[in-house]
């Protein structure tokens, strides 16, 4: 018998297979899934599980002092990616690579 996988908070939505495909974009699939607007996903189940405490002061800051940095390869990236592999239940969320 299969033991079975445990539950994730949001859809475990696989990424492109073979395709470059960005942080935002996925994040932006995966909202879509939800029927959620894309603001309201990030700062729903993101913003709370980022390491950097003034994201909980000023929420918006992870689209406009960082936004970028989410489809980068450096920590807010690499954090990002994390916490959204968990979110999902999808490991192997790559940054950087052939998938997310």
């Amino acid at each position: 018998m299969t033991p079975l996988s445990p539950y994730s908070r949001l859809f475990r939505l696989e990424p492109h297979q073979g395709q470059v495909e960005s942080l935002t974009s996925y994040l932006a699939r995966l909202a879509d899934r939800h029927g959620l607007p894309l603001g309201s996903l990030i700062l729903r189940e993101l913003v709370p599980a980022f390491s950097c405490k003034f994201l909980r002061r000023s929420p918006t800051d992870l689209f406009t002092k960082m936004g970028a940095s989410l489809n980068g390869l450096g920590n807010v990236a690499v954090e990002g990616a994390k916490i959204v592999e968990g979110l999902t239940s999808c490991p192997g969320l790559q940054i950087g690579r052939a998938h997310v």
